[in-house]
């Protein structure tokens, strides 16, 4: 007997050996997720396709029969019932009549009814047929039924049939597919593996044109998650048959596992062109719906699927996930039920509960259903690598290598598991970090200096996060402190939503380090700190509800949390979108998140949020989103939430809201009456020439609207319907008008608050007369006032005080500015350099930590950190970024002096201290 653990062993030298080739794979496989689409839009069938089905000494009924191969025939070539019938079940419409006529193949009727989910009767029709083909059909049908052992007698028998060895491509396509069958009933060598990637090869040597070749080659190779090598096989399948369901499909849901939901959709599209009721598009479409947080969608597509295939195994099994997602456990099992009664121990319904379970955040019922998917098909590798990914995004570490380890060994050449085995035993090496609350992970060398920053900042944030929200997350949170771009992007495969440098899966945080330099390599400067309070937001609140709040929710508190004050550019962004009508409602704001139509929607959808959290907490009061947390914990949708929680529903919320969001804008003085444009208006009213070109522009805007809403004709309603709103009609292009400094000067006489008009001044003044005299100080207190959201005022003041020397003034400036920022550490260094001037050493360290945290590698900030932290006398502080110079200047033999220096004075400190009592 094979010994299990000596195959493992060489399993992972083989893992080991080609290392820099599992790196580049999964790299790849990444690269090609984010940059290349995996749906093609268009398919540009083979020349060599196109030559074989042309061939002069074709006969008529052989040409149809190519055309039929290569997904290129006409109704004239189905003048057969066995064409039309094989025409049928390549574009999957499985009710054909063909498909129930004894004049159809036996074997292509009896895949159309175990693809409907009908098992029994497809292994019953296929009894006293001996082609390979009828055999791994009945196989399949077989392990559908729950008996793998009569399933695994035909498999063997046809993987190691005598003349798989000869150059005979059905016989090694027969052979590979029944090695890749075997693998969900028994376990496999990665020579076995090895050998049906092989034959494949030499399948396809032997038939270059048969397009069921590459198509189940790509299939084997992207379910082992080769996407760098199976990607291609399947385009190359759809270049010799463009109508190939199997490979759209498989392409499809390639989409959906990297995130990427348009090339979802065009997958979709594509096979709703083959076959309008296509079951393999509404597959695709659910599980998009899913993913997209939405499983009422996705739970009416699946009834309208199964109304018409009431027995097909992946709906059921969807369905299933649904009411995972809907958090509803009692219907989960309902359906769980269902799909057993159907299909005896098939672990299909439990893997596909337990990945969804997973993305969404739920370690234990997801745990739950993969290890139950696990019982039941105990060498099927899939369950047993999602679960090591939950346990990873989970934070148990041992139980994630153990979990991939397993499934490593049962499936070898699966690169998802051999790669989160390497991503484990890289991180296993890296340095450790603890506080009370917090596992800090980082990288051995020059990462370490971010890292030792961490543990009194993130305690002191702890604190923060957990009063505000009433919660203290369970177990310590890992902060894993990552290298780069690269790194952390890897880190992150098979995460959704993640769209900046820090993602938290709950228990575990994961952070790129500050860092200038390449932008494919890091992301520049940040404050680490406020990254990190805004995951931080995500775990508690994620703990909080069990992982059930809703996408924009989570995202609008993790956005309060940070100490960032508003922008001016995110005011005037959400002041426009209050002007223009296009706030999102509560049922539209998660789409800005997960399928925005916009470049704008994103941070629209963060921003809008976090206002709406500051008009919850206002009008009812800080403990209303503890509350709100608790309903969604118990499952209750958006509307019953609040209801619930605050005593109206969704929309009346949202429209107290708008009501409340139009006073605030009014009080940033982003909504002036007049506003601007109307007083140049009245410029334009009383020049001829001027209204002229108005009525040319207005009448443009017409035309333009008129001939756009021509071209929707035929179309769907929805695709129009936006453009038929009056405030979503573009801006009249009116002609520019001059407006002189009379002018001005006269319309601040009758609006002396209006904040265009002062601002205009403003700056016209600064521009001829750029000291900051008692004119230009009346009139940026003015506009101040008039604007105290924009902190141009501040930016005048800051430069004037420090050019007259006043310190003091400059200072208060200096520190509005500097809450601004967050990725820029000059003016927090120049604050820290004004407060040391005046004495004032607690304040300097603050800002000087602050410009460390910001820029965490340079030496010479690093210097001053180390240095004030020494005159204020907390000489252990002024170690750790001596330590921090010495390694990010190691030829620097001073930094080793300093060292000792200061250690000497840390132990004299330590004796000079009174013992404790």
């Amino acid at each position: 007997m094979r010994d299990p653990d000596m195959h493992l062993v060489n399993a992972m030298e083989k893992i080991n050996k080609s290392f820099a080739c599992l790196v580049a794979l999964v790299m790849a496989s990444v690269v090609c997720a984010r940059q290349q689409d995996l749906v093609p839009a268009r398919v540009e069938v083979s020349p060599a396709a196109v030559k074989a089905i042309n061939e002069p000494w074709l006969k008529p009924d052989e040409r149809r029969d190519m055309r039929i191969l290569h997904g290129q025939w006409s109704d004239d070539d189905l003048n057969t019932t066995a064409r039309k019938a094989e025409a049928a079940l390549r574009v999957w419409n499985l009710q054909d009549a063909s498909l129930d006529s004894p004049d159809a193949p036996v074997a292509i009727r009896a895949q159309a009814l175990l693809w409907r989910g009908r098992a029994m009767e497809a292994a019953s029709l296929l009894v006293g047929c001996d082609e390979p083909e009828c055999k791994l059909i009945r196989a399949d049908a077989l392990m559908w039924l729950g008996k793998n052992d009569d399933a695994k007698i035909i498999l063997q028998t046809l993987r190691d049939a005598p003349d798989v060895n000869d150059a005979n491509a059905s016989a090694l396509r027969a052979a590979a597919q029944a090695t890749n069958q075997l693998g969900k009933i028994q376990p496999l060598s990665a020579a076995d593996w090895k050998l049906a990637v092989d034959q494949f090869g030499r399948a396809r040597e032997a038939d270059r044109m048969n397009p069921l070749v590459p198509l189940e080659e790509g299939l084997l190779l992207v379910n082992r998650h080769n996407r760098p090598q199976g990607v291609p096989a399947l385009w190359q399948t759809l270049s010799l048959d463009p109508r190939s369901s199997r490979a759209w499909f498989a392409l499809g849901e390639l989409a959906l596992h990297n995130f990427d939901f348009d090339s979802a959709a065009l997958a979709s599209d594509r096979l709703r062109l083959l076959n309008s009721k296509h079951a393999l598009a509404d597959l695709l479409d659910s599980e998009r719906a899913l993913l997209t947080d939405d499983p009422e969608r996705a739970d009416a597509i699946l009834d309208g699927l199964l109304a018409r295939e009431p027995n097909m195994p992946q709906a059921l099994a969807m369905r299933a996930a649904v009411a995972g997602r809907r958090w509803k456990p009692e219907l989960a099992k309902q359906r769980l039920a269902e799909f057993d009664q159907k299909f005896p121990g098939s672990a299909l319904a439990y893997a596909t509960l337990g990945r969804t379970l997973s993305l969404n955040r739920q370690y234990e019922w997801g745990q739950r259903a993969l290890e139950e998917a696990i019982r039941r098909e105990p060498f099927w590798s899939e369950p047993r690598g999602e679960l090591g990914y939950l346990f990873m995004q989970a934070g148990r570490d041992e139980e994630a290598v153990a979990t991939l380890k397993a499934a490593a060994e049962l499936d070898p050449f699966d690169t998802r598991s051999s790669f989160g085995l390497w991503l484990m035993d890289e991180l296993s090496k890296w340095k450790e970090i603890d506080s009370p609350h917090f596992r800090i992970r980082v990288k051995p060398g020059i990462d370490e200096v971010v890292a030792e920053l961490m543990p009194a900042a993130l305690e002191s944030m702890y604190v923060d996060v957990t009063k505000r929200f009433a919660h203290e997350p369970a177990g310590k949170t890992t902060i894993e402190v990552l290298p780069d771009h690269e790194f952390f992007a890897v880190r992150i495969t098979g995460m959704p939503g993640i769209h900046t440098m820090a993602a938290a899966t709950g228990p575990v945080i994961a952070l790129e380090v500050p860092m200038e330099g390449n932008p494919k390599k890091h992301l520049g400067l940040f404050d680490w700190l406020q990254v990190l309070r805004h995951e931080y937001t995500h775990t508690v609140t994620l703990s909080q509800t069990g992982n059930r709040i809703p996408h924009w929710l989570t995202e609008a508190l993790a956005v309060s949390m940070e100490t960032k004050p508003r922008t001016f550019e995110t005011c005037q962004m959400l002041a426009r979108a209050l002007a223009n009508g296009k706030l999102f409602s509560l049922d539209k704001i998660k789409w800005a998140f997960v399928r925005p139509e916009s470049p704008q929607d994103r941070p629209l959808a963060y921003a809008q949020g976090c206002w709406m959290v500051q008009y919850l907490q206002g009008k009812w009061g800080a403990d209303s989103v503890p509350k709100l947390l608790e309903k969604y914990k118990q499952g209750l949708d958006e509307s019953h939430a609040f209801q619930e929680t605050v005593g109206v529903s969704g929309d009346e919320f949202f429209a107290g809201f708008i009501a409340w969001a139009t006073e605030q804008v009014k009080q940033w003085g982003l909504a002036p009456e007049p506003s601007l444009e109307k007083l140049s208006d009245t410029i334009r009213a009383k020049d001829p020439k001027l209204q002229l070109a108005t009525r040319q522009a207005e009448q443009e805007r017409l035309d333009a609207l008129a001939t756009y809403l021509a071209k929707q004709v035929g179309e769907p309603f929805q695709v129009a319907q936006t453009v038929l709103v009056a405030a979503r009609w573009p801006k009249v292009k009116k002609p520019a008008v001059e407006i002189t400094d009379d002018m001005v000067d006269q319309w601040l006489v009758q609006y002396p608050d209006q904040p265009d008009l002062l601002e205009l001044k403003l700056r016209r003044r600064l521009k001829e007369q750029p000291e900051v005299d008692g004119i230009a100080t009346t009139l940026l207190d003015a506009y101040a006032k008039a604007r105290p959201v924009d902190p141009y005022p501040h930016r005048v003041y800051a430069r004037g005080n420090l050019n007259s020397g006043d310190q003091q003034a400059a200072m208060m400036h200096l520190s509005a500015l500097d809450l601004l920022e967050e990725q820029d550490p000059s003016y927090a260094l120049e604050l820290a350099r004004l407060y040391r001037l005046q004495h004032n050493l607690a304040a300097a360290r603050e800002s000087v930590e602050k410009a460390t945290r910001i820029n965490p590698f340079d030496a010479a900030t690093r210097e001053f950190a180390a240095t004030l932290a020494i005159e204020d006398g907390d000489l252990l502080r002024a170690r750790l970024h001596l330590a921090a110079l010495a390694q990010l200047e190691p030829d620097q033999k001073r930094h080793a002096l300093r060292l000792a220096r200061l250690d000497d004075m840390i132990a004299a400190q330590s004796v000079k201290a009174p013992a404790a009592p």
